[in-house]
């Protein structure tokens, strides 16, 4: 059988990898070691930093006990606290697109680049329905399900719309993602995936499956979270390459990092609180 260079290639990298222990690595930055563009010699400190990193962003509140989504999943919400949450989720959908914008311009590695770049072409992408014969991005679908709820297009998204404790999770997204130091933004945005990765996406979705049962409203459309699920487990890789171009290319200050990224899930903490708040506040 003849292989073609490529296969030869990637047999080759996964020779290399092995011989050096870098499975747990990206693809990406494996090469770049092979070709000696990044050193062998960080290996060991990288792994025992991102070791570290995710013990230390593990145990933040936001991670360990949401409160809110715990509450949320259990689908006992009304339709007031429903459009509460869809009100508020709407502002953050559509604000958080700036800082993505800001991070793809002010990014300082290629992953940064494209892990920006990719995001933000997520958001405003087409996404179908569960039966395929609807289209929309992912604020479309958002403002469908307002729609189904009796909100409208003037009703949602918008920063007045928006509470003191969402403007705050939206403002530090702002400064942190969209910040012009390449320290700031990668461990924010690291800080953001370990948010999402913690399971939330699939506690909305099941809360909110379970309202459409209770409260017969089965033409809500979930779209804009169901799809979210999938597209985390992509952007996980994006956001971990990027993490490991950064240590690479850079001196990395180790205790800094989990300052901004924890900073980060303190704007986290603030939007979920908000809510949870609220929500006891009128019930």
């Amino acid at each position: 059988m003849v292989l073609s260079s490529e296969s030869v290639m990637s047999h080759d990298l996964a020779q290399f990898s092995r011989d050096h222990h870098l499975e747990w690595l990206s693809q990406s930055t494996v090469e770049c070691l092979k070709s000696k563009e990044f050193s062998l010699d960080k290996v060991e400190g990288l792994q025992e930093f991102v070791m570290t990193l995710d013990r230390d962003l593990s145990n933040h509140p936001v991670i360990r006990f949401n409160e809110y989504c715990n509450w949320f999943r259990q689908g006992e919400m009304d339709l007031s606290q429903v459009k509460q949450f869809i009100v508020q989720f709407s502002v953050f959908a559509n604000l958080s697109l700036s800082a993505q914008l800001e991070k793809m311009q002010n990014a300082e590695t290629v992953a940064a680049l494209r892990s920006a770049t990719e995001n933000l072409a997520q958001e405003v992408g087409d996404i179908a329905s569960a039966d395929g014969e609807e289209r929309g991005t992912h604020y479309e679908w958002l403002l469908k399900m307002g729609e189904e709820l009796g909100l409208g297009f003037s009703d949602m998204g918008k920063r007045h719309h928006g509470s003191v404790s969402t403007l705050f999770f939206c403002d530090e997204l702002s400064r942190l993602v969209g910040d012009k130091c390449c320290l700031t933004a990668t461990a924010a945005s690291y800080a953001m995936d370990s948010w999402a990765a913690a399971g939330y996406w699939d506690h909305l979705v099941e809360g909110l499956v379970k309202f459409k049962a209770k409260n017969k409203v089965e033409a809500l459309p979930l779209a804009s979270f169901t799809s979210h699920i999938k597209f985390e487990h992509v952007h996980g890789k994006q956001v971990r390459q990027e993490l490991e171009c950064y240590y690479f290319t850079h001196n990395v200050n180790e205790d800094a990092f989990i300052f901004r990224a924890n900073e980060m899930l303190d704007g986290v903490k603030s939007f979920w609180d908000g809510l949870d708040q609220n929500r006891k506040a009128f019930h």
